[in-house]
């Protein structure tokens, strides 16, 4: 059976694992996966990790020492593995620059919460299976892109194109992103539950491609 491990953050106040860690558990269970949630980094250390195929990264400001952030980037690269970063990824170690080059970006800041038009860019691609354009209302990261990928999602802002999601090889392994995800009613949204359903399922069962899957509309 494939392990899920969904490392979230310690924050009160937002992105909190102990309060959003359900959906994601249940999200996935769903899908016949075991899932491990937790807050303590020290899964990302060798001994731990390696009981894992994917990690989902759903961490805020986390720092990170030098050996874990080696063990992450070892077990994605070496081993075939998925790493998932979802929203606050990408605010977190900011002490391992090379971590942050692995997923492919570090958050800058972000304006208030607003209503977010979202296009498809690559609708032939298995991540975006019964994805079609979607409104969400979410924080929209500004971010300094630190490392090429492929463009699954984007938005619009003051006249210029925003990533949301995207997805590149790191190695033998997979990096996904999506910078979606702010809170219960984002991480519910009918689309954003499938693109984490597609990328999973996508990159373990072959048999993927042959699914019909409902469309959205939301």
């Amino acid at each position: 059976m494939v392990q899920i491990l969904v490392l979230g953050g310690k924050s009160k106040l937002y992105h909190n694992i102990n309060k959003l860690g359900h959906i994601f558990f249940d999200l996935l269970t769903g899908e016949g996966y075991s899932v491990t949630t937790t807050e303590d980094i020290d899964h990302l250390l060798p001994k731990t990790l390696k009981k894992f195929d994917v990690v989902v990264d759903y961490t805020t400001q986390q720092s990170i020492t030098e050996s874990h952030a080696q063990s992450v980037m070892t077990w994605v690269k070496s081993n075939s593995k998925l790493y998932m970063g979802i929203h606050g990824a990408t605010t977190s170690y900011q002490d391992a620059k090379l971590v942050l080059e692995m997923i492919g970006a570090r958050f800058i800041r972000h304006p208030p919460i607003r209503k977010i038009n979202v296009s498809v860019e690559d609708v032939d691609h298995s991540f975006m299976k019964g994805i079609s354009d979607f409104t969400i209302r979410d924080e929209l990261y500004i971010q300094e892109y630190l490392s090429p990928f492929q463009i699954l999602l984007s938005t619009k802002y003051k006249g210029k194109e925003i990533p949301l999601c995207w997805t590149k090889p790191f190695g033998k392994g997979t990096v996904f992103y999506l910078a979606l995800g702010h809170g219960k009613d984002q991480l519910k949204h009918c689309s954003v539950q499938q693109i984490i359903k597609n990328v999973i399922n996508g990159f373990f069962t072959e048999k993927f491609k042959k699914r019909n899957i409902s469309k959205c509309e939301s």
